[in-house]
């Protein structure tokens, strides 16, 4: 009512990225009630490579999770899409920061009340790099997990390998 912060958390800072700026949260955080406790929640992936489950009313940390690990010298990994939390879990995409470098991405489904990897899906084959999930994961009416994958071509224009495995993912539920 009053417009007032009621708390904050500094949830780090990316590099200099090769895109030109730093990053931090470019995502909105998910806010649902927790199931187990009945507290309403922020989920929110930070530029660290952690998954965060927050208390709405506090800003207290309920837990974190490793979605992926940043190099410390290279823009590498960073999370553009909000996660979803659905079925129990939290789902989060994983994706390059301005695709240099590429990285093997991917979605991640963590408990939503003990932030512990539940399953990983890789949008490419073994090997690959590529097919970043640049958005929120969404929830379709039978209980699948759909995606979008894609980078932009590389600068010699060769296909970015990532446009035949375009997913849906049904796998996660």
């Amino acid at each position: 009512n009053t417009q007032a912060v009621l708390w904050s958390e500094f949830l780090g800072v990316s590099l200099r990225s090769t895109c030109g700026a730093d990053y931090g949260i470019t995502s909105t955080a998910t806010v649902t009630t927790d199931p187990s406790t009945g507290n309403l929640t922020v989920y929110v992936d930070g530029p660290d490579g952690h998954l965060y489950a927050m208390n709405a009313a506090t800003g207290a940390v309920v837990w974190k999770a490793v979605v992926d690990t940043p190099s410390t010298t290279q823009q590498d990994y960073y999370a553009w899409g909000s996660p979803l939390v659905a079925n129990g879990n939290v789902y989060i995409g994983i994706s390059s920061l301005c695709d240099q470098p590429l990285v093997p991405a991917g979605l991640d489904s963590f408990s939503q009340q003990t932030g512990s990897l539940q399953a990983h899906w890789d949008s490419l084959p073994a090997g690959q790099i590529g097919g970043s999930i640049w958005t929120s994961p969404a929830l379709m009416p039978d209980g699948s997990i759909v995606v979008t994958t894609g980078n932009a071509s590389k600068p010699n224009g060769d296909p970015d390998r990532s446009e035949e495995h375009t997913s849906e993912l049904q796998s996660l539920r």
